[in-house]
C-alpha cells in the first residue's frame, strides 16, 4: 500500500474505529480498515478445485432448435439494389459538393459574404459530402463486383 499523508477522521461514536480515511500520495482520499481479523490468502491453496466444463455453446443452451429470421437474409435480399439509397447517397453527394464549393469562393471573395458564412457552408458542405461519398462508394464497388462489398450494406 502506498504511503498515506493520513489525516484520519475517526468514527465519532467510538474511541477504537474500524476504519480512517487518508490521502495517498496522489492526494487521493483511500478507505484504510483498521481490522485485525484479515489474514492474506494463500493461493496456493486453491489449487485443487474441481472445475466443469461449460457446453459448446452456451448462447443455445436450453433454445436448441431455435431459429431468429432477423438474422437470416435470403440471397435474393442481398443482390437487391436499394435505389431509393442510392438516389439520396448521389443527392447528399452533389448537395455537399455545391456548399463545398460555395464556401470556397466565398472564401477566395469570388462571391461576396462574410467568413462566417463560409464557415457555415462548409460544416453544412462536409456534413452532407461525407455520407453521401461512403454510400456512393458502397454502391459503385457493389456494383462492380468487388469483393466484400455488397448493396445489403447500404443502409435502407
Amino acid at each position: 500500500m502506498s504511503a498515506l499523508a493520513v489525516q484520519t477522521y475517526p468514527d465519532t461514536n467510538s474511541r477504537d474505529s474500524d476504519f480512517e480515511f487518508g490521502l495517498d500520495a496522489c492526494g487521493v482520499l483511500e478507505l484504510v480498515f483498521n481490522n485485525s481479523e484479515l489474514k492474506p490468502v494463500d493461493m496456493t491453496s486453491r489449487r485443487n478445485v474441481n472445475y466443469t466444463r461449460l457446453a459448446v455453446d452456451e448462447d443455445n443452451v436450453g433454445r436448441e432448435g431455435t431459429f431468429d429470421p432477423r438474422f437470416d437474409m435470403p440471397a435474393e435480399t442481398m443482390d437487391k439494389v436499394p435505389w431509393k439509397s442510392i438516389g439520396l447517397a448521389l443527392f447528399l453527394l452533389l448537395f455537399g459538393c455545391g456548399l463545398l464549393l460555395l464556401s470556397l469562393f466565398i472564401f477566395t471573395g469570388h462571391i461576396g459574404g462574410d467568413k462566417s458564412q463560409a464557415y457555415g457552408l462548409f460544416g453544412l458542405g462536409t456534413l452532407t459530402f461525407l455520407p453521401g461519398f461512403y454510400e456512393t462508394r458502397i454502391a459503385y464497388y457493389s456494383w462492380r463486383g468487388a469483393q466484400g462489398y455488397r448493396f445489403a450494406a447500404i443502409p435502407g
